[in-house]
C-alpha cells in the first residue's frame, strides 16, 4: 500500500494511533480489505477506537480507511458492512488508494453493496494507478480472463500484471509468464514466460516451477540461456515480500 503519511510529524502521529487501533491487523499482500471470513481475534479499548472515530470526522483519510478496513473484516469491532462501505468511501474520495481497493473488492464481492463489475472496475483501476499491488493484479487478471466487464486484451494484461510482479506478487508473476507462454502470434515469448515463472518459482509458487520445466522442452538452448539471464535480471530488482508474521 502506498505511504500516505510522509514525514509530517502531525500525520506520524495519526499513523501511531491507528497501528494502536488497529492492533496486530496485517495488512497483507492480497487483501487491503481482507477476505471476510477473518476472524474477530482483537479488541481495542473505547478511548482508542473513540480517538480515531474522531480523526475519521475530522476528515484524516487513513483514520477513515482504517474504520473502514476494521468494519469489512470485523477486526477490533464488530463486522458491518454498511459502516465500513460509508467509511472506505469517505477515504477513496480523499484519494485514499488503500480504500479505493476495498470499495472495488466489496463491489467485486456485493459485501455491503450489490455486486457492480463497472464500480468494482472503476475503483480497482483508480488504486491500480496509485501503487497498490493488490488492484494492479486484480486487474491484470481481469484483462487476462477477460472478467468484470471487460474484454481480454494482452498488452493491459502485461502492463498491469508487470506493475504488480515488479513489487513482487508471485501470483501476478505467475499469471505474468502465463500470459507470454500461452498467447497468441507475436505475443507468444518463452523467454520472457520462462524469466517470470521462474521469478515466481523463486518465491515459492510450486505451479509456476512446474510450468516453467515443462515449458523448456519447447525451447532452444539459446533461448533458455536468454531467460536464466532474464529472470536473474528481474531477480535483482524484483521487491521480496515480507516474511509473513
Amino acid at each position: 500500500m502506498p505511504n500516505v503519511v510522509g514525514n509530517n510529524p502531525e500525520r506520524l502521529q495519526m499513523r501511531l494511533l491507528i497501528i494502536i487501533a488497529l492492533l496486530t491487523i496485517t495488512l497483507g499482500q492480497a487483501s487491503v480489505v481482507a477476505r471476510a471470513d477473518t476472524p474477530t481475534t482483537q479488541a481495542i479499548s473505547k478511548d482508542d477506537l473513540q480517538k480515531l472515530i474522531e480523526k475519521a470526522n475530522q476528515g484524516n483519510a487513513d483514520a477513515q480507511y482504517s474504520l473502514g478496513f476494521m468494519y469489512a473484516n470485523g477486526q477490533g469491532v464488530p463486522q458491518n458492512y454498511p459502516v465500513a462501505i460509508e467509511w472506505l468511501s469517505k477515504a477513496a474520495d480523499q484519494g485514499n488508494g488503500g480504500a479505493e481497493y476495498g470499495l472495488g473488492y466489496m463491489y467485486a464481492n456485493a459485501q455491503g453493496v450489490s455486486e457492480d463489475d463497472g464500480e468494482a472496475g472503476k475503483w480497482f483501476r483508480k488504486a491500480a494507478e496509485q501503487g497498490v499491488e493488490a488492484a494492479q493484479y486484480t486487474l491484470g487478471s481481469m484483462y487476462a480472463n477477460g472478467q468484470r466487464g471487460v474484454s481480454k486484451d494482452f498488452d493491459e494484461a502485461v502492463k498491469w500484471l508487470s506493475k504488480a510482479a515488479e513489487q513482487g506478487n508471485r501470483d501476478a508473476q505467475y499469471l505474468l509468464g502465463l500470459q507470454y507462454k500461452s498467447a497468441q502470434g507475436e505475443n507468444q515469448d518463452y523467454v520472457q514466460a520462462y524469466a517470470w515463472l521462474s521469478v515466481a518459482a523463486s518465491q515459492g509458487n510450486t505451479d509456476a516451477a512446474s510450468v516453467r520445466d515443462k515449458l523448456v522442452h519447447k525451447m532452444a538452448d539459446y533461448q533458455i540461456t536468454k531467460a536464466k539471464r532474464l529472470s536473474q535480471e528481474y531477480n535483482s530488482y524484483v521487491k521480496k515480500p515480507s516474511p509473513e508474521p
